[in-house]
């Protein structure tokens, strides 16, 4: 790593301005560096003339960026002066990796000690350190191999909680895509203007479930619809307006899917799979269906397993005569030639169950909106060619994609609030309400659908309206939770009693066991789920009975199970497991990464039984202070823990206390923790 400068000698950059023509309420930012600027001008200004033809005041900030700090500053300066609402970065912007803010991701928790990964590697990429100004950061270098990226601390001096003041995107054409970027990126921002100028209410939806996630729960999917349909009621006011789609339709359902990206009359495309940089993974390999095609698989299997041994010098001699004694395989079964058979075999079955980026870039993509509710499909920091980016500027119609940076909770409630969409809200202004440290948005973050009345647009409301109430309750340091509770008891609308159990869980009181007691029970699957979730960070121990309920009656809803089973991790129900789980971290004869690692297994489990042993681990001077620290950071997963309030006490009176033994390191996570429980 490069070293860091100090703050005061950080160099700031010559800034070219172009302030808005027009006078109005809220104001938005293009941010983008000298080059793009220089190339894409004309195609720059055209989009920001069609936002303020809207009514919103535009501003272009173009440099050459050398320092995200000052890209943050300006836009924050610009927020408080200038009420800005949204910012797009456009062309090569810094991309900004965090250390240390691991709890504002759903399931992001990679080793962060440098002695086990890079931090290319275990630093979070981010644009929350350019949208949400109550975080606190410091630098710490800048990547040797890529200079663009920048690393931070996020430290005890700002808020713990993700709570963006303004929302962002950025535009960032992948390296992979054949032609001038410049051009590809001008051509992309001529189909913005056009899209901001039709009249389009969101009328056509598709929805794909992928192979193995959520459990490959047909309920969940099955289920979808119904709240999709309070979403987004004009798609279904025709039966061909809205599809649902999951991996069993067909081996090759890829192709499918091919085609129905490329219908142009779809508004949103969702997509709830498993992923990566620059893969989507959408079904799986297609079962034998005779004796033939069983055999020839078990024999693929065992060659597989047999190159896993060599490259890892495995006992081949041994494995090659246990195979012929078991399954009359013979050495002739492992010749090269037949593994590079294999190979080839699986590198095209790989081709035909999931989607590539070079796939994307011979597809014009049209959805208006994507979403990749998956890992790493928004990781625009894979420069070469990440599938969100690939999407949005292959040509197509596509405006904007929703993706993550990380890998991401798949019980994640991915789709709360989407209705807003319908309601003719900017994506962003959406996009704003999900308070998640990896999800960001690709293209155009000011689209806008055509808002069409009807009736259910009263539940949609009312979902906005229990957010906001939460929001302004919990910012004033008062609560809502018994209005909530009494919603989420009495509402028919599968859209508000989420949101209301949602909104519940962040009070995490008793108004929340009592909702989290209901919910095992609800009739809609994805409430169940979630209860079970939440349950497990709450803690509290009369939770404890409705969990095994679910585990042991809701075969049906195996999801649901999945998570309850999970959960019960965290009650005495398998206190046994968890000792041994756990054994390492108080065992002063344990390796330091035995213990590290059994410190760790806190995140996911929050052992709310075992506090005061936790807490007095943390207070005792002798125990080493790398894994003191390590405690106090786990016990800020404890933020929903019924016994969350003893956290706090226990810290606040440690570090007032002048004989508290402890490095500033380590008085640090404990103010991080008090702030994330509050």
């Amino acid at each position: 790593m490069l070293a860091v400068l100090p703050l005061q000698a950080r160099k700031k950059d010559k800034i070219e301005t172009i302030k808005p023509s027009v006078k109005s309420e809220s104001t938005f930012a293009i941010v983008v560096d000298n080059l793009t600027w220089k190339n894409c001008a004309p195609a720059i200004r055209a989009y920001r003339d069609v936002l303020q033809e809207e009514g919103l005041g535009t501003f272009i900030f173009a440099a050459n960026w050398s320092d995200p700090m000052n890209i943050r500053e300006l836009l924050k300066k610009t927020w408080k002066r200038n009420n800005l609402e949204g910012a797009v970065l456009v062309g090569d912007i810094p991309v900004v990796r965090v250390q240390g803010a691991q709890h504002m991701t759903t399931a992001f928790k990679q080793e962060e000690l440098e002695r086990m990964f890079p931090r290319i590697q275990s630093w979070a990429a981010t644009d929350r350190f350019y949208d949400d100004f109550d975080l606190d950061f410091r630098p710490e270098g800048r990547d040797t191999t890529d200079l663009s990226v920048f690393f931070y601390h996020l430290t005890d001096r700002g808020a713990q909680r993700l709570s963006s003041d303004i929302y962002s995107a950025r535009m960032q054409v992948p390296e992979i895509m054949p032609g001038d970027k410049y051009q590809i990126l001008s051509d992309y921002l001529a189909e913005v203007v056009s899209a901001h100028k039709e009249v389009n209410p969101l009328d056509n939806v598709i929805y794909y479930q992928g192979v193995g996630y959520y459990s490959d729960n047909y309920t969940t999917w099955r289920q979808k619809p119904e709240v999709w349909k309070e979403y987004f009621p004009l798609a279904f006011e025709s039966s061909h307006n809205n599809k649902f789609y999951n991996f069993r339709y067909s081996p090759t359902v890829k192709y499918q899917i091919f085609n129905e990206l490329q219908r142009p009359e779809t508004d949103l495309f969702q997509f709830s799979e498993h992923g990566d940089e620059n893969v989507q993974y959408l079904s799986d390999f297609e079962d034998p269906t005779d004796l033939a095609g069983n055999l020839d698989a078990l024999r693929r299997s065992l060659r597989s397993f047999y190159s896993r041994l060599v490259r890892n010098g495995g006992r081949i001699d041994e494995y090659l005569k246990d195979v012929e004694e078991k399954y009359h395989m013979g050495r002739d079964q492992f010749t090269q030639e037949k593994l590079d058979e294999d190979a080839a075999y699986s590198a095209k079955a790989e081709e035909e169950i999931s989607i590539y980026p070079e796939d994307i870039i011979k597809l014009k993509s049209q959805p208006r909106v994507l979403i990749f509710n998956a890992c790493y499909n928004g990781s625009y920091w894979y420069k070469e060619g990440y599938i969100a980016g690939c999407h949005i500027f292959n040509g197509g119609r596509s405006i904007v994609a929703q993706g993550n940076t990380t890998n991401v909770l798949q019980d994640k409630y991915e789709d709360e609030l989407m209705g807003m969409l319908h309601l003719g809200y900017r994506i962003g202004q959406w996009q704003k309400k999900l308070p998640y440290l990896e999800s960001h948005l690709i293209g155009d973050p000011t689209f806008r659908f055509t808002h069409v009345e009807t009736e259910a647009d009263a539940n949609i409301r009312k979902a906005i309206e229990i957010r906001r109430m939460t929001d302004e309750a919990l910012a004033n340091g008062q609560s809502c939770s018994a209005a909530l509770l009494e919603i989420f008891k009495t509402s028919k609308s599968p859209e508000v009693r989420l949101e209301a159990l949602s909104c519940l869980y962040r009070f995490s009181d008793e108004n929340c066991v009592q909702a989290l007691m209901l919910a095992f029970s609800d009739p809609f699957e994805r409430i169940q789920t979630l209860g079970c979730l939440y349950a497990g960070y709450v803690g509290d121990p009369r939770l404890e009975k409705g969990l095994l309920w679910v585990y042991e009656t809701q075969d049906q809803n195996i999801r649901a199970q999945f998570q309850a089973i999970n959960s019960l991790d965290c009650f005495t129900y398998r206190r046994e497991i968890n000792e041994e789980a756990i054994a390492d971290a108080f065992d002063r004869d344990a390796d330091f990464m035995d213990r590290n690692w059994a410190i760790r297994y806190l995140r996911n489990t929050p052992l709310h039984y075992d506090l005061d042993r936790l807490l007095a681990f943390v207070m005792d001077a002798s125990q080493p202070e790398d894994l003191r620290v390590i405690m106090a950071e786990a016990l800020g997963w404890f933020n929903h823990s019924y016994r969350r309030s003893e956290i706090t006490t226990a810290f606040k009176a440690a570090l007032s206390n002048k004989s508290f033994s402890a490095s500033e390191t380590l008085r640090e996570e404990m103010s991080k923790t008090i702030r994330r429980i509050g």
